[in-house]
């Protein structure tokens, strides 16, 4: 169970009413790559496994499919992991998406039952690979949310280059950064962008868009979204 049940007074239409609420329960968990403290984060209490994976990559560690993930109550250890030497790099791809199946997605995931459909409580994201909406994950932490789909992603053996992730969250220079070290080429969110997180994107090679809803979005970067061609 991840959420418990609270005695609350609800107000509405002029009236205050004494009704029971599904209020998301926060966890936390603790991360080490060997003898080294990654982190501490406050969390939901499932796949810490692919959280703890995400986050050593998104650091810059050597992390595979293969990477152990120990599990124990709220620690998760990982071995002593060498770093990667290819972070920082101008992104790679070939990969492009239709603005319309990009926004078939965003709906998809945003009809997915789950935590924030039960509490509002959670931050939720998608990844898709090869045309298709194929990991979606959640969290009250959009940084654990998201390290959670990179963590996936490396446990599919897929290859960064090839996905886009999809967001619920806002995304600021923080969460581009994660993505930019991970080396995924579009980024599409259905809530805003910082501006910080337009330059870093622009710099290196991200496609990124916002307020990706109903039949819109907002593209910033990139030339990624439509059908790869240039646009003027």
């Amino acid at each position: 169970m991840y959420y418990t049940n609270k005695d609350i007074i609800r107000y509405e239409g002029g009236a205050f009413t004494e009704v029971c609420d599904k209020v998301i329960m926060e966890d936390e968990i603790e991360v080490l790559c060997g003898q080294d403290l990654l982190g501490r984060y406050p969390c939901t209490d499932k796949e810490r496994d692919l959280l703890a994976l995400g986050l050593a990559y998104s650091h810059g560690y050597q992390v595979d499919a293969e990477t152990p993930a120990q599990v124990a109550g709220k620690r998760v250890q990982l071995p002593e992991l060498a770093l990667r030497s290819n972070i920082g790099v101008i992104i790679q791809s070939d990969l492009s998406y239709e603005a319309e199946l990009l926004l078939e997605n965003m709906q998809q995931l945003r009809d997915m039952p789950g935590l924030f459909t039960e509490t509002g409580g959670t931050h939720n994201g998608a990844l898709i690979y090869r045309g298709e909406l194929k990991i979606w994950s959640e969290d009250i932490s959009r940084h654990c949310m998201v390290d959670k789909l990179i963590g996936a992603a490396l446990r599919n053996n897929w290859a960064f280059s090839e996905l886009a992730i999809l967001l619920s969250c806002r995304v600021s220079d923080s969460i581009i950064k994660k993505l930019i070290v991970a080396g995924m080429p579009i980024v599409v969110s259905m809530s805003a962008v910082t501006d910080k997180a337009i330059e870093m994107a622009s710099t290196q090679g991200v496609t990124l868009a916002g307020f990706a809803r109903g039949k819109r979005m907002n593209i910033y970067t990139g030339k990624r979204i439509g059908k790869g061609e240039e646009r003027d």
